[in-house]
Formats: C-alpha cells, structure tokens, sequence
C-alpha cells in the first residue's frame, strides 16, 4: 500500500476482509472503503457494488482470494471482469493469496496470470503453506519496473527478515512437500466432519472453496452484538471463535471457526454452538 497510496487516496476492501486491511489504509492516512459482501452473492464480489464506491481518488482494488476469513474462492471468470474493472478505472490490484496451497475445489488461480496491463500485486506467505505463522515470512511478486521501489520500501521498514526465519524459509521451499499434502487432508477430513455436524443440527454455514476457516451464521443467537456474544461464549461454554464483526460490519452476526486443530477438539467446540 505505501507505494501506491498516497493521503487521501481511496481503497477498495473487502467487507468482511482481513482487518490488517483497513488497518494499513489508516496507517498511510489513505481512506478505506469497504465493498460490500454479502450471503446471496455467496460473499464473492460484485462489480456493480464496485462501480457504485469508485471515485475519481481510488487508486487500489483489494482481492483476498483465497479469503480469510470467507473461505471463499474467486472464480477465474469473476477474476477477469475485477481486471477489467480495475482496467476501466485506471487501478493497482493488491492480491492477497496466502492461502493458494489450501483449496477444496477448483486449483487455485492467481489473477496475476490472467493480468496484461501490469497492475496486479501479488501477496504470498509461507506462514499457512508451511505452518510457520510465528515467522513471518512471505514474499511479494510486483508489476514490472516495481521491484526496486519494493525493495526500497522493505529496507526502510523492515531492513530485512530474520536470519533464522530465512533458513527455515530456504528449508520449507526446497525440502519436502508431503507434509502440505497431509496438511491439506487433514484440513479437508476436518472441515467434513464440521459440515456434517453443523447441517445435523440445523446451523447454517458458507460452504467454503478454500482455507482452513469455516464461516457460521449464528444471528439466530447473537442479538445483533456478534462480538458481545463471542466473548460471554469464551468466558461461559470455553470455547474461543472469532466474531465475524471483526472483519467488518458484514460479517455481524457471523463468526470464524479455524479447523486448524484435532478433529476431536473441533467436533466438541462446535457441538457446543447453540443450534436454532
């Protein structure tokens, strides 16, 4: 964002995204302006909606594909008509893929591959991929001509990234793959069983195209304070979700479920949601 934005610039984010999202556009004195994502649309984005927010100070379109914290996957279809919508508007895409190893369906597909113009952005991280999420350590392909003002960023505020995060980056990328392989089962085999319980008890949920998140509605019990309710559910029933509220106001009444854990554990939170 720092070498795309400048004060008073506007970005498109999705709602509900990623809050580190918003978060960036503030830090930079850029203005955030969420899309929308709504449950009938299967929370994909609508270029319609798009055409409605742009102004003639937006500069960046963000794309979260995999999404955190939907599970939603773009299609490639959807993801030519956001490249001519960004075309159209003369606009920077910032693709977050960090979830690409992590999809149910479909292989995934980068947009930058579709990408003619040189606009696309293109986020990725070892952090999912290879169970590093303490180490931090991701890498960004840029349009071409962007790499030496990239690098330029990355030394004024970070320098660079720790040595012995480095090595384990090395380590992870060259070594052996069978352990994403059994990642991905083990997250498929838990998000089957999550599904089958929730549809035995009658929750409603965003089948999900990627991730290891699960995406519940539960505005059935939050009485419209998401947040509230997550918080007296840790503190009553021990179990810990992410409100949906924290990724924008889209996602009220909604929550996040991570099936990063044993199925064992997963299958007893969830058993403790409070069904319709």
């Amino acid at each position: 964002m720092a070498i795309t934005l400048d004060p008073g610039d506007e970005v498109l984010l999705p709602d509900p995204g990623y809050t580190t999202f918003t978060m960036n556009a503030r830090m930079l004195d850029a203005v955030p302006v969420p899309y929308p994502l709504h449950p009938g649309a299967g929370f994909l984005p609508d270029v319609t909606e798009l055409e409605r927010l742009v102004t003639p100070r937006t500069r960046v379109l963000i794309l979260n594909s995999p999404s955190n914290p939907l599970g939603t996957v773009i299609p490639e279809a959807l993801q030519r008509e956001l490249l001519a919508f960004a075309e159209r508007h003369d606009l920077w895409i910032i693709s977050d893929e960090v979830y690409e190893a992590f999809t149910w369906g479909e292989p995934h597909v980068s947009i930058a591959s579709l990408d003619e113009s040189d606009r696309v952005f293109s986020v990725f991280s070892l952090s999912k991929t290879y169970a590093m999420t303490g180490i931090r350590i991701g890498y960004l392909v840029t349009p071409v001509g962007m790499a030496d003002t990239m690098r330029t960023v990355q030394e004024a505020s970070i320098s660079c990234a720790p040595q012995p995060g480095q090595y384990a980056a090395l380590a992870a990328i060259e070594g052996p793959q069978d352990a994403v392989a059994a990642a991905r089962e083990h997250y498929r085999e838990n998000l089957a069983a999550a599904t089958a319980l929730l549809e035995s008890r009658g929750i409603r949920y965003l089948v999900p195209g990627g991730t290891f998140y699960l995406w519940i509605d539960l505005g059935h019990a939050t009485g419209g304070d998401v947040a509230g309710w997550a918080e007296g559910f840790l503190l009553e029933r021990r179990v810990s979700i992410a409100p949906g509220s924290a990724f924008g106001r889209s996602g009220e009444g909604w929550i996040r479920v991570n099936l990063a854990t044993s199925q064992a554990e997963l299958l007893e939170g969830l058993g403790r949601l409070p069904a319709p």
